[in-house]
């Protein structure tokens, strides 16, 4: 999201709202990570997802088998669901 931008250390309101005209996401390009095959060290690298949430993604998993989709982080509480929304657009759940 544009809104993103705001959470650089240092950038200002007013910067965004002079620039957010221009600006452009385009969600094609995200890297997605695949949390049935992710570990703690992949996950945790994503700003979003500190080492505690990263080893409750990975322990789920292990003990649950694989997820059937990035929905059931937040259906079974497996993260806090302020977390989950910041983190659902960078994760995928493959089945392979």
């Amino acid at each position: 999201k544009l809104e993103q931008l705001k959470e650089v250390y240092n950038f200002k309101e007013e910067t965004f709202d002079k620039i957010k005209g221009e600006l452009k996401v385009d969600t094609g390009l995200v890297k997605k990570v695949n949390i049935n095959f992710s570990d703690i060290t992949e996950l945790k690298q994503h700003p979003y997802c500190r080492y505690e949430n990263a080893k409750k993604i990975v322990d789920y998993r292990s003990l649950k088998g694989n997820y059937r989709s990035v929905n059931q982080l937040l259906e079974d509480s497996v993260i806090k669901a302020e977390v989950y929304f910041k983190l659902k657009p960078y994760l995928t759940v493959v089945q392979e």
